[in-house]
């Protein structure tokens, strides 16, 4: 995950290596024995955001009615400040020396992704090391925000299988032990091998059908943003080219008491598909044209929305979006990626997050993840989900 690194000429970033398991221990080592009153005379407090607070809420699981930092000067530690916290939470308050090293561990990353500068390079080692796993997503969200909003380069460590999972694949690194050396490889389109290597139980029961690789990556995209335990259960099948495969998919389709069939369809097939027999396992994607031609009108009327997403001048954008113009929509659609340089998943993540982005999307996803999670418990009411 990376922002946008400055080209000023001279331009130096600020480099952070943040080892959490040291950070905690040296805070809390800092404040045990000393009069903390004191220490915070002279230092203005810092109120933690409403979005804070509630990044904080979900991922530690109490709900935080205020924090407060003070950013201690202190030449011997990395940062050159070291924090203090005092928390309220239903009207009681405590303050660092009272955090178990978990909730010390959040507090710490939403602090630091506010208190870095723009621009700088974060090294972070195991973000999720000291939650358990339902906390994972949430750190990893809290770091992303604070990643876009500084405009900051993030790397980081992780055994997480819900980390990895919401993560592009040409984001990913894989890192192996072998032969006392550590051997690194990218992990290419499939992430489901690296996936189990991380403990992450893959248990195929339902079949999605699509038209093409990019309803594919988008449907995924949307479906895990609203349930990530959904899409371990879903094998994506491209049954040949265009909905009328699909139709033949889900009619020829052997009835199978392990697996579940649905057919996916693009938002602009829905007349037609209606009028199958099969039309009750029919899905359909909340766009009402064709995904490309909506990705690109969006973007067309949004360049500097869209452009920010992939890190590309809206002059670089409107370029593409002229000599792409005017083709068939999926051949506009892909000379549009070749010239911005865009591998397909990044391309397609990118246009989903700007349609989401959209005030008017947010009730067309509503009702397309809702539909979808109805007709999966139809299906599989054992699945969990």
């Amino acid at each position: 995950m990376a922002g946008e690194i400055s080209k000023q000429e001279g331009f130096w970033p600020e480099v952070k290596f943040i080892t959490l398991y040291d950070r905690t221990d040296d805070i809390l080592a800092a404040f045990e024995i000393r009069d903390r009153g004191s220490i915070i005379e002279g230092y203005d407090p810092k109120s933690f955001t409403p979005f804070q607070l509630d990044n904080l809420s979900r991922t530690i699981g109490k709900r935080y009615e205020s924090l407060i930092a003070y950013e201690i000067e202190d030449e011997m530690r990395p940062d050159g400040v070291i924090p203090y916290f005092l928390a309220t939470v239903s009207g009681a308050s405590y303050d660092v020396t009272s955090m178990g090293t978990g909730e010390l561990s959040v507090v710490y990353i939403s602090w630091l992704m506010d208190y870095i500068k723009d621009h700088s390079i974060l090294l972070i080692e195991e973000p999720e090391a000291m939650l358990t796993p339902t906390g994972h997503l949430s750190v990893f969200d809290i770091i992303k925000a604070g990643a876009l909003t500084r405009r900051a380069a993030v790397v980081l460590t992780t055994n997480s299988s819900n980390i990895v999972n919401n993560m592009d694949t040409a984001q990913l690194i894989a890192l192996r032990r072998r032969e006392a050396r550590t051997r690194c490889h990218l992990v290419g389109g499939d992430k489901t091998a690296l996936l189990q290597s991380l403990g992450y139980a893959i248990n195929k029961s339902l079949i999605l059908f699509v038209e093409d690789k990019l309803a594919e990556l988008v449907a995924s995209d949307l479906i895990s943003r609203f349930n990530v335990q959904i899409t371990k259960h879903i094998e994506f099948v491209i049954p040949g080219v265009g909905f009328g495969d699909i139709k033949k998919a889900i009619t020829n389709f052997p009835t199978l008491g392990s697996f579940s069939i649905i057919g996916l369809l693009d938002g602009d097939m829905k007349a037609e598909a209606l009028s199958w027999a099969k039309k009750d396992i029919c899905c359909f994607l909340p766009f009402e044209r064709s995904m490309e031609r909506e990705f690109l009108d969006l973007i067309a009327s949004d360049v500097s929305g869209f452009a920010s997403l992939p890190g590309r001048s809206s002059d670089a954008v409107e370029l593409a979006l002229s000599q792409s113009h005017g083709q068939e929509v999926h051949d506009e659609f892909h000379d549009f990626r070749i010239y911005l340089s865009l591998t397909v998943e990044q391309l397609s993540k990118h246009c989903t997050q700007h349609w989401l982005q959209q005030s008017a999307s947010k009730v067309k996803y509503d009702e397309f993840t809702t539909t979808l999670e109805a007709m999966i418990r139809l299906m599989r009411p054992t699945l969990t989900i």
